[in-house]
């Protein structure tokens, strides 16, 4: 947290549910060592919490994690520390451009990756997608617009990506990019101006 004085960490915990240990996100004050619990991955009907990251404003913490349901296994939930409550819960084949968004077994696949992140506030989220067919194709970088998601939109790729992040300013990008087996290069550039501006638009 910007005090510096507490950190939120993801806790596995002995409950076992299918084939994971349930876990739950807990409040580490950095002074005493106290731990505290935050969210319970059961009370947001999740099995499974994948990820977490903080927005930049500390408001809003973006969860990504497993449902334990076959139908929709995977969701992202935007949740509001100021309210405590749920603002969003978003499924990745209604917000990915595929046109197989509605057969199971090719749904793209969204976020899962320990360095997504929230950029410019608390509207924008950088994850990484990989959708079976359309612009989104086999790894992309997506843009999710957590207040409008019609607004999300993705890069195309050359690769596998993974693992990115922007500079505080939204001036530069890396990103890990995998061309073959063995090989991974880090990929680091100066960030696009017409996408700044749209991430920075009201």
């Amino acid at each position: 947290m910007s005090d510096n004085k507490r950190l939120l960490i993801l806790l596995e915990e002995q409950k076992q549910i299918g084939q994971y240990r349930t876990n739950n996100v807990y409040m580490l004050d950095l002074e005493t060592g106290q731990l505290e619990l935050y969210l319970e991955s059961l009370e947001l009907g999740l099995t499974h919490i994948e990820m977490f990251a903080l927005s930049t404003d500390e408001t809003v913490l973006m969860i990504y994690g497993m449902t334990g349901q076959q139908s929709e296994p995977v969701h992202m939930l935007v949740y509001d520390l100021e309210l405590n409550t749920i603002r969003k819960r978003i499924v990745s084949r209604q917000v990915v451009p595929s046109e197989s968004a509605n057969d199971p077994q090719l749904y793209p696949a969204l976020g899962g990756s320990r360095n997504d992140e929230w950029v410019a506030g608390d509207r924008w989220f950088l994850a990484v997608v990989n959708a079976p067919t359309g612009e989104c194709y086999n790894y992309a970088l997506f843009f999710l617009d957590a207040i409008d998601t019609s607004n999300s939109f993705c890069i195309p790729s050359q690769g596998i990506i993974a693992d990115p992040i922007l500079s505080p300013d939204l001036t530069h990008i890396a990103y890990i990019n995998v061309v073959g087996p063995g090989q991974e290069f880090l990929m680091v550039g100066n960030f696009p101006d017409a996408i700044k501006e749209r991430l920075q638009s009201p």
